[in-house]
């Protein structure tokens, strides 16, 4: 005889009921004493892992969660993804629309970091936003999802992938690693007092070690005196970032082919920090001028009117900045191993929020070329007129690092002399194509100078032109850069 679930009477509604297999019988047996109303049950089927003992899920990766189809009323899911000893879990949000609530009473997700729910609790998610990732501390996770009796259908869905792991940084021994590429991490489960972990990177000799920061989430002081992650070139000493807080900082870049990163806590208190995820690869060094400029690669023009995409990497000192939240949002270029000229309206937010990016063609896809370098200062000109007119719109932007130039990354040259009427100009950026292209590929255009006069004609700009600007484009074909065509600081490219 098949187990009793639940014997059910009464008129309050009962919670719902999930069979441990794929057949339930349901029975109902009446006396001759009252007449009621009767009953109505709907089912449906429901995910493994869903009503009984929780699905264990195992392997590199996977995906889980619930959709709209799946979702009923007061179900009960639980998953227990279990990996290789040597391993630890790494999960990812795909997406989740649960029921809101302060402390997710009604509908929730949670993860255990362990194989059940006893587990020390990584945390509980509810709501439309989605959560950072989340690393186990083990080769195990417990994940249980309760739903409200909501009668509108919710989902979620979450991806988990393995990471390898290594106690040794945090052990006394460094972790030498020599690979081409690499990660290392410290998540919130390993995250305590009196933490002193070394990570030494070499690649081979002719080669230097690129590092990105994935996620980054260290208790905050004064000059990072409590906790810290001190970045520094292997062979020369140099020392390139001492970070803590929780901006993610940008790329790192050795001068030799070692770099070190020491991780080091104190003994103040228990941190509720997320810690920091930490990737790297190796770049071959290819000898490039340090001549402003000179592109490695040469760029070319096919005839198309209203521009055409530019041969990639062609104009290597083109970078993209953009803001934390949004991406792209302005286009700007390296004068210098660490300072970056821009237009002024575009750095108005502050430092802290934006990014540059260099190396940069493709926007729709990371490319390997790429470096992310975080702001250390923005200098404004002191007449910008932020108004209609915009005159002096231009803005210097300091660098925490410097860049490592290579063919993909390169400075331009700033003019040494006044740039004549007719003389032929080039625009670069991601900006409007107006049904030419696609604007996340790089695009050029040819611009030639108007002399101010023209522009400052009736049929142009009437009057709205100041000394303080460059005006570029054609009377009958307007290829301009921005809505106007304007422009307020033309730099040159191989000095001309």
């Amino acid at each position: 005889m098949a187990p009793l679930l639940r014997t059910l009477c009464g008129d309050a509604r009962p919670r719902a009921i999930t069979a441990s297999g794929n057949v339930l019988f349901v029975s109902f047996l009446t006396d001759g004493t009252i007449t009621r109303s009767g009953f109505r049950i709907r089912y449906s089927p429901v995910l493994k892992g869903c009503g009984g003992d929780a699905a264990v899920l195992s392997g590199s990766e996977g995906t889980f969660g619930v959709n709209a189809d799946q979702y009923v009323r007061g179900m009960a899911c639980q998953w227990m993804i279990l990996v290789e000893p040597t391993k630890i879990i790494k999960l990812d949000f795909l997406s989740i629309d649960l029921k809101p609530g302060i402390d997710c009473d009604d509908e929730r997700v949670r993860i255990h970091d362990g194989p059940g729910a006893s587990a020390p609790l990584l945390g509980t998610f509810c709501g439309r936003v989605i959560p950072g990732d989340i690393i186990s501390a083990n080769n195990t996770l417990y994940v249980n999802f309760t739903s409200a009796y909501s009668t509108q259908r919710k989902s979620f869905a979450v991806k988990y992938t393995t990471l390898y792991f290594d106690p040794a940084p945090c052990n006394g021994s460094p972790a030498e690693m020599n690979g081409k590429s690499g990660q290392f991490w410290i998540s919130r489960s390993q995250y305590r007092p009196n933490l002193h972990c070394d990570w030494h990177i070499t690649v081979n000799n002719g080669s230097r070690v690129h590092v990105r920061f994935e996620q980054f989430d260290v208790t905050s002081s004064n000059n990072c005196s409590r906790d810290s992650l001190v970045v520094t070139d292997g062979v020369t000493g140099q020392q390139f970032y001492t970070l803590c807080g929780r901006d993610i900082p940008g790329d790192v870049t050795s001068s030799s082919n070692k770099l070190s990163l020491v991780f080091s806590t104190s003994d103040y208190q228990f941190s509720s920090n997320n810690g920091f995820v930490v990737s790297y690869t190796s770049r071959k060094v290819i000898p490039v001028s340090d001549e402003c400029g000179v592109p490695a690669i040469p760029h070319q023009f096919p005839r198309i009117v209203g521009g055409s995409e530019a041969v990639e990497h062609s104009w290597p000192w083109q970078i993209s900045l953009t803001v934390d939240t949004y991406g792209h949002n302005c286009g700007g270029s390296v004068i210098d191993k660490r300072w970056i000229v821009t237009a002024a309206h575009c750095v108005t937010i502050g430092p802290s929020q934006m990014r540059v990016v260099v190396g940069e063609h493709n926007r729709s896809k990371t490319e390997g070329t790429e470096s992310i370098w975080a702001i250390d200062r923005i200098f404004i000109h002191p007449y910008y007129d932020v108004g209609k007119s915009h005159t002096n719109d231009i803005a210097l932007i300091r660098l925490k690092g410097s860049i490592e130039y290579r063919r993909e990354v390169a400075p331009l040259c700033l003019p040494k002399t006044e740039v004549l009427p007719g003389t032929q100009c080039v625009a670069t950026g991601w900006g409007q194509t107006r049904g030419t292209g696609d604007n996340m590929l790089l695009r050029q255009v040819h611009l030639p100078i108007v002399a101010t006069s023209t522009c400052n004609s009736y049929e142009w700009w009437d009057n709205r032109i100041s000394d303080a600007m460059i005006c570029a484009g054609e009377e009958d074909n307007m290829k301009d850069v921005c809505k106007v065509c304007i422009i307020y600081a033309v730099a040159t490219h191989n000095g001309k």
